[in-house]
């Protein structure tokens, strides 16, 4: 009996620790941005979630930039973008897809949540695994100033979308 409470206990800690092994956290304060995604369940549309990390008073512009699955066109792309941003740039270059979207306010776009969802068609089903990955283009400038993947002020954040598994 006592050996099955432990065997329990052990269980239970390990399904507790692999939950958090696969949420990533970033440092109070830090600025950045946080990449998450999910696959629709036939496995042809991947949608990705861009969200702004810690900006400070309202944001003049913001660029998301990645590397798209091969076969992947201009037409297969699409987004919705934080209220108060307008679109700059929208565009594929080779398999980089770069989104850059600045404040048509004037006053500073102060993000609530997403700064965008992309979704990215696919013409088959997602047979592996793909990270996708900020490349250098990707930052924004709060009223503090710009930070980006490309000088060094930003970590390039990621996420991994599981491969399609059927129905």
């Amino acid at each position: 009996m006592k050996n099955k409470r432990i065997i329990s206990l052990i269980c239970a800690l390990t399904m507790v620790f692999s939950m958090f092994s696969a949420v990533s956290v970033s440092a109070a304060g830090e600025k950045g941005m946080a990449l998450s995604g999910s696959l629709s369940k036939d496995g042809k549309t991947i949608t990705i979630d861009v969200t702004a990390l810690n900006a400070v008073g309202g944001m003049a512009n913001a660029a998301v930039s990645f590397a798209v699955p091969a076969g992947v066109t201009e037409d297969d792309i699409s987004f919705t973008a934080e209220k108060g941003f307008a679109l700059q740039l929208d565009g594929l270059d080779g398999n980089i897809y770069t989104l850059a979207l600045v404040d048509f306010t004037g006053k500073g776009v102060i993000p609530k949540g997403k700064l965008a969802t992309i979704k990215i068609k696919l013409n088959s089903p997602l047979s592996s695994d793909l990270t996708i990955t900020l490349s250098e283009k990707s930052g924004f400038e709060d009223s503090e100033g710009a930070i980006s993947v490309g000088d060094g002020t930003m970590d390039a954040a990621s996420v991994t979308i599981k491969k399609w598994s059927g129905a």
